[in-house]
């Protein structure tokens, strides 16, 4: 049986929403991101600290402007900055003012969307599940919400009559080390008893962390020595949606901390940006794509200015003489060179959908 990796992008999130959903509702793209950002009593105070910022120590004036209206290019100077002695007391705050915006956002256009059958991602899940068996697929992603989680618990649901149990949550992020627990007021993902920290299940790779893994700090604002080390205490919290970050969390010990999320912005060099347990994902998710047979990739271009993550593609599927074929799903053909580029695959599919690869897979299977 064949080996698979799945590399999963905001496509694919953004896949499960209807094509006449707002803007503002949909989970965000790079580009535009300010300009469909829409201010809440919550984001405005964070979007004004931000902007000021810009406009201050860089003269830009309007954050939705050309050039600028990206959470990349503003995340970028914000991560430079914090790293330049002259300005970088000035510019921890805004830096930390925008991945609470990230982080509300994708809460805001995520938290409501449920698994069905019909569901893009569910259906894709399900297909690589039952024809490649689950231990046979890896998924990599860089995406910060849940919805894989979500959806390979309904998948799972679908599927243990044949496959038995193959989603075990916390113990598919392949962390060697961490503290669950649920949030209070916030449905559990995963009923406590079920809590499953075996490695024995599908691998959920998060090469740019996760909104529901954070660390807890003492101050509601934490030092940006604190908020930078790598080694800081590593928590998953246990919920069905995403929580608006800083949430107030307790220890085993009853200590009462502030958690923020562990996640990697889009910027730059951000591998020091790794928590230790992070940069040991990629080196297991170099592994998976070295060994896979197939490569399978929805709603992900491996940008540009990502260069960790061609660099992990290409020293990795590059040497990979076992690689037969990518499939790509993503309505930009500008993909596929992309992809060609970055791999050495004897073959090359690409679907604008995954309603359409799904029709033209169970046609030749059927």
């Amino acid at each position: 049986m064949p080996r698979v990796a799945l590399i999963l992008g905001s496509g694919a999130t953004r896949s499960q929403v209807p094509g006449n959903t707002a803007k503002h509702a949909r989970p965000p793209l790079d580009k535009g991101f300010f300009s469909d950002l829409r201010q809440t009593q919550a984001i405005t105070p964070l979007l004004t600290r931000v902007q000021t910022y810009l406009r201050l120590f860089h003269g830009h004036h309007d954050i939705r402007q050309a050039g600028i209206n990206s959470f990349e290019a503003v995340a970028s100077i914000l991560y430079s900055d914090v790293h330049a002695p002259h300005v970088r007391r000035n510019a921890f705050r805004p830096f930390l003012s925008l991945l609470q915006i990230l982080s509300s956002r994708i809460a805001d256009t995520t938290n409501q969307i449920r698994m069905h059958s019909h569901n893009p991602l569910d259906r894709l899940l399900y297909y690589l599940i039952s024809e490649f068996k689950s231990q046979n697929v890896s998924i990599i992603t860089f995406n910060y919400d849940i919805q894989l989680e979500r959806a390979l618990h309904h998948v799972q649901s679908r599927l243990i009559s044949v496959q038995g149990e193959f989603f075990s949550f916390p113990g598919c992020y392949r962390l060697p080390s961490h503290d669950i627990r649920g949030i209070g007021g916030i449905d559990e993902l995963v009923p406590t008893s079920d809590l499953d920290d075996s490695h024995d299940g599908i691998e959920v790779l998060k090469l740019h962390g996760s909104l529901n893994w954070y660390s807890g700090y003492n101050d509601n604002v934490p030092s940006q020595r604190q908020f930078f080390t790598g080694n800081r205490k590593f928590r998953i919290a246990n919920v069905d949606s995403l929580p608006y970050w800083p949430v107030g969390v307790r220890t085993a010990a009853h200590r009462r901390l502030y958690g923020y999320p562990l996640l990697v912005p889009p910027v730059p060099h951000k591998s020091p940006l790794f928590h230790d347990e992070i940069s040991g994902l990629w080196l297991l998710a170099s592994r998976r794509l070295a060994e896979a047979d197939e490569l399978f990739i929805f709603g992900y271009s491996c940008p540009w200015s990502d260069q960790e993550a061609a660099n992990l593609l290409r020293s990795t599927t590059g040497l990979n003489r076992r690689l037969n074929r990518i499939t790509i799903i993503d309505p930009d053909t500008n993909v596929i060179r992309r992809f060609a580029d970055l791999t050495e695959a004897k073959s090359i599919d690409w679907y604008a959908d995954a309603r359409e690869f799904l029709r033209q897979a169970r046609s030749v299977s059927g």
